[in-house]
C-alpha cells in the first residue's frame, strides 16, 4: 500500500497555501509505512519545463534571481544525506523556485521563496504539519526562525525576506542543507 511521500505532501501544501497553481505532486511510501531506521522516500513529478542544474562546484550566489539549484550543490546534498542524488532539476517560478534531486525513488526538494515575509514561512511549515498530521518543532541556528516537521520530513527557514524549505531527508541533513541554502539567498 502506498501513500503520499513527504515531497508530495509539501508540494500539495504549497500549491494550496502559496502558489496560484503550479506545484508538482506524486506519491510514494509514507514515513509511517517506512521500516525503522530508514528515511521515507518521497516521490513527485516535475512541473513546468525543467532545466538541468550544475552537478558539482560552487553554486552561484544570485540572491532573489537565482534558481533553487544554485543554493546547494550535488556534492553538498551527498555529504548531508550520504546518498548520491546527482544533479538537481530546477523548476523556475515567480513565488517559489524548486530544485528536485532524485536517487531512485527518493526525492529531495529545495524550495526557495526569494521574496516574502515570515507569513510565507508560517504557511509552508504549518501547512506541512497539517497535511502530515505532525507537529512543528523549532530549529535553532538556521535563519531568523526555522521549524521541522518529522512526519513530513520538512524543514523550513526564514531570514529577512528569504524563505526556504528542504524536504525528503533526516532532520540533520535538512538542517545542513537549509543553512547552506539560506546563506546563498
Amino acid at each position: 500500500m502506498t501513500g503520499c511521500g513527504a515531497a508530495a505532501r509539501s508540494l500539495a501544501l504549497l500549491a494550496m497555501a502559496v502558489l496560484p497553481a503550479t506545484a508538482p505532486a506524486g506519491c510514494g511510501r509514507s514515513a509511517a509505512q517506512q521500516p525503522a531506521g530508514e528515511s521515507a522516500p518521497a516521490s513527485a513529478t516535475t512541473g513546468p519545463a525543467a532545466v538541468a542544474a550544475p552537478a558539482t562546484g560552487s553554486p552561484a550566489t544570485g540572491g532573489a534571481s537565482a534558481d533553487a539549484c544554485s543554493l546547494v550543490t550535488a556534492a553538498e546534498v551527498k555529504a548531508a544525506t550520504g546518498r548520491n542524488y546527482g544533479s538537481g532539476t530546477a523548476t523556475p517560478g515567480d513565488l517559489v523556485r524548486i530544485c528536485r534531486f532524485t536517487a531512485g525513488n527518493d526525492i529531495l526538494l529545495i524550495e526557495a521563496y526569494p521574496a516574502g515575509g515570515d507569513d510565507v514561512f508560517h504557511k509552508a511549515i504549518n501547512g506541512a504539519a497539517s497535511i502530515a498530521n505532525g507537529e512543528v518543532r523549532t530549529v535553532t541556528d538556521v535563519g531568523d526562525q526555522a521549524g521541522y516537521v518529522a512526519r513530513a520530513q520538512t524543514l523550513c527557514a526564514h531570514r529577512g525576506t528569504a524563505n526556504v524549505c528542504v524536504v525528503g531527508a533526516s532532520e540533520n541533513a535538512l538542517t545542513t542543507l537549509a543553512r547552506k541554502a539560506m546563506s546563498r539567498m
